[in-house]
């Protein structure tokens, strides 16, 4: 649903807030990996968001479906990870995005984080 929220600067925005499916204002070159489910999102359209999804998938999976399909939407990217979490950081352009993945109990977890610079 379209919600008013603050800008960077104070002054109030058009955002989309909403769970169980992306907005149209989701950047289309961080695609989620296939088959996982859309817990919630928060996007400003030009601006920021965060988007959290659930994945039945490893977490080296979703790892690598973030490596791959980042570097081919001409991201930069580089990771890390250990025991229990992995975090893709990315950049392109005037645009940043963090990808924090997790096992949990339900599946793997996944919170996407994207801004303008």
């Amino acid at each position: 649903r379209e919600v008013t929220l603050p800008g960077a600067d104070k002054k109030p925005v058009a955002g989309f807030i909403g769970s169980g499916e992306l907005p149209d204002a989701y950047p289309k070159d961080i695609p989620p990996p296939p088959g996982a489910e859309v817990k919630t999102s928060i996007v400003v359209p030009g601006q920021n968001g965060l988007a959290s999804f659930l994945s039945s998938s490893s977490r080296d999976d979703v790892l690598a479906h973030f490596m791959k399909e980042l570097q081919a939407q001409g991201w930069k990217v580089e990771s890390e990870q250990n025991d229990k979490r992995a975090l893709v950081k990315a950049a392109k352009e005037n645009r940043t995005a963090t990808v924090n993945i997790s096992e949990g109990k339900d599946g793997t977890e996944i919170v996407v984080t994207f801004q303008q610079s």
